[in-house]
């Protein structure tokens, strides 16, 4: 029986972030998440998505833009 088709879809967009400070090294869908303290609840909300049987989960990790302008933490340095 394929519960995928009974089931609703719930997409969770989290963040690269959620891979942690791991300076070098260019990261894979398949590497494991290593979050600081300050974003260890995104790694936990993301797992108690995927444990659900209730619903289809999905969790989408999309990464930085990084451009000549200096990209998102540019623009967070200059809002702040």
């Amino acid at each position: 029986h394929n519960h995928s088709a009974t089931r609703k879809r719930f997409i969770y967009t989290s963040g690269c972030l959620t891979y942690g400070d791991q300076p070098g090294k260019v990261l894979a869908e398949e590497d494991p998440a290593l979050p600081g303290p300050s974003r260890q609840w995104r790694l936990e909300l993301e797992n108690e998505i995927l444990a659900e049987t209730r619903i289809e989960g999905v969790v989408l990790r999309p990464g930085f833009v990084y451009g000549g302008r200096g990209g998102v933490p540019h623009t967070f340095t200059r809002l702040y």
